[in-house]
């Protein structure tokens, strides 16, 4: 590890100092970090598979010879429980869940609460609250009872009778249960549970923070097209690095 940093963050333990970098340098040190064409295939096919991208996973099978680690009929069928959560399909999504895996809700009681509340949301959205407090009594009480952990996601629910309105009735909300969901019939088809790629994404952004605390460096400021920061383009007869 220690041969990848740059001169200027090796050596001594002392705390470092914000000492600049050369974009010659540090261009040089990241031309130094090998990736071969199958670990950045294998990055782009773990996405496409994770993120339900079918077609687009087939034809780069084909054009990159990379194996997609599972069957591709399977991503199809995530997507279209993924689909139903998402339009509000509540009732459509929990039957194809269980044609999928009939055990799941019982694996995973939260997934079962979480869709349970959420068809109540729908209810709500329409505004059908004789609906939706029969439902909440007969169903998702019943469920908390059992549950302890979801009694205060119960009365963030029940609230919604009253003000119609929060980030429970956001459609923000009906993305996060069907990535949760999404997550669980991966982990049932022996698939990793999210993409490697927004996670190494994530990294660097957080490793950019905690280093620039210790060194100023050219930082990537456009992830879409790897431009770094003009602000710091250094050069090497701009600052001498000792």
């Amino acid at each position: 590890m220690s041969g990848l940093l740059p001169s200027f963050l090796r050596g001594n333990n002392s705390t470092p100092t914000a000492t600049p970098a050369t974009t010659e340098e540090w261009s040089q040190r990241l031309s130094s970090i090998q990736l071969s064409r199958v670990e950045i295939d294998s990055l782009v096919m773990n996405y496409l598979v994770i993120e339900g991208y079918k077609e687009a996973a087939e034809r780069f099978a084909r054009e990159s010879n990379v194996t997609p680690g599972g069957e591709l009929a399977a991503i199809e069928e995530r997507m279209q429980v993924r689909s139903a959560i998402q339009r509000g399909d509540i009732s459509g999504a929990v039957d194809r869940i269980n044609d999928l895996d009939p055990e799941l809700f019982d694996r995973h009681p939260r997934i079962a609460f979480h869709l349970t509340q959420q068809l109540m949301i729908e209810q709500i959205r329409k505004g059908d609250m004789d609906s939706a407090l029969e439902y909440a009594q007969s169903e998702l009480a019943p469920r908390a009872a059992r549950h302890p952990e979801f009694l205060r996601e119960l009365e963030r629910t029940m609230a919604l009778l009253v003000m119609e309105k929060g980030d429970l009735a956001d459609p923000a909300h009906r993305v996060k249960i069907a990535n949760e969901v999404n997550s669980a019939l991966l982990a049932m088809q022996s698939q990793e549970n999210a993409s490697k790629l927004p996670i190494l994404l994530r990294l660097l952004h957080h490793l950019q923070g905690t280093l620039g605390g210790r060194v100023s460096f050219p930082k990537i400021v456009d992830l879409n097209s790897a431009k770094f920061d003009p602000s710091l383009q250094l050069n090497s007869t701009d600052q001498n690095i000792s």
